[in-house]
């Protein structure tokens, strides 16, 4: 990504971080609209079923920039994970950051919460008073390489994987298109 494209990519980041500590982030739902002819009650069955719905999984790495662009934007810790969790639509984050709100202890605010590299990368920021960006840009970086590291092994692996096919396929095909030809024309030379 170059130059430009980072700095669009980090100003789109940031703006939705600042709309969200700003109130105006809310789960975006696409609602139907009322059919007329539906009884009452089928509609907030309907609504239930709709505002119930899984969110899809934000990857972490989003998460850690979301809340880098919010405590460097100024928010406070426990209300950028409350703003980001809402954003995301994890509600763990949004309880961690209530449960540190009301005074909790860093690792009884996280208990039973998987997948513990927000609050690795987030401990010392808390428990220290250390400006926690440098923390989340180091562990997205962590996790940014790790997966390129298994899509090159992935890569690596889909090679030696296509090889017998491939093999399988082109095979016949240079004897047919090859040798057969030549063969032919031998033996009608010598027979001939």
């Amino acid at each position: 990504m170059g130059g430009e494209g980072a700095a669009w990519a980090s100003g789109i980041v940031v703006g939705l971080v600042v709309w969200g500590v700003g109130g105006g982030a809310r789960v975006l739902v696409v609602r139907r609209r009322a059919d007329p002819r539906e009884p009452q009650g089928e509609r907030r069955r309907a609504g239930r079923r709709e505002r119930s719905a899984p969110a899809a999984e934000v990857p972490v790495v989003v998460v850690l920039a979301l809340l880098e662009a919010a405590t460097q934007a100024g928010a406070a810790l426990p209300r950028a994970l409350q703003v980001v969790g809402r954003a995301v639509g994890d509600p763990t984050l949004e309880r961690v950051g209530g449960a540190l709100i009301l005074g909790a202890r860093w690792d009884a605010a996280w208990e039973g919460v998987r997948g513990r590299v927000v609050a690795d990368a987030l401990r010392d920021a808390w428990t220290s008073g250390a400006a926690p960006s440098g923390a989340l840009a180091s562990a997205g970086s962590r996790l940014r390489r790790g997966a390129a590291a298994r899509a090159k092994v992935a890569a690596q692996r889909l090679g030696v994987q296509l090889v017998l096919p491939l093999g399988l396929c082109l095979l016949p095909a240079f004897v047919l298109v090859g040798l057969v030809p030549v063969l032919l024309s031998l033996g009608v030379g010598l027979l001939g």
